[in-house]
């Protein structure tokens, strides 16, 4: 029933499970242990693992779970590294695309 839900709502719950689960494992692996930043590292994992997986598991050849745990695990810097690119190419281009 629940994920049905999620489903419904574009999760795919094992990939978000195993991003969220990478987002735990930075959250307590990192210096900053801010609630702010244990809380944010577990759900930037989650959702980058549920919208990047299908771009990360072929590159680095790895199944999609274990890919969702790596995007996971990496989801703050990989964001802001897509950030940051995003932002280069609008700076240098005037627009995406």
């Amino acid at each position: 029933m629940a994920s049905d839900i999620f489903t419904i709502l574009g999760f795919k719950v094992q990939a978000l499970m195993a991003g969220l689960s990478g987002g735990a494992v930075r959250a307590v692996l990192n210096k900053d242990r801010s609630v702010e930043a244990m809380a944010g590292s577990v759900v930037i994992g989650g959702l980058a693992a549920n919208y990047l997986v299908p771009l990360v598991s072929p590159v680095v050849g790895t199944s999609e779970l274990t890919g969702a745990f790596i995007v996971g695990l990496v989801g703050v810097p990989l964001c802001e590294l897509i950030i940051r690119q995003v932002i280069s190419k609008i700076s240098t281009k005037g627009r995406l695309g």
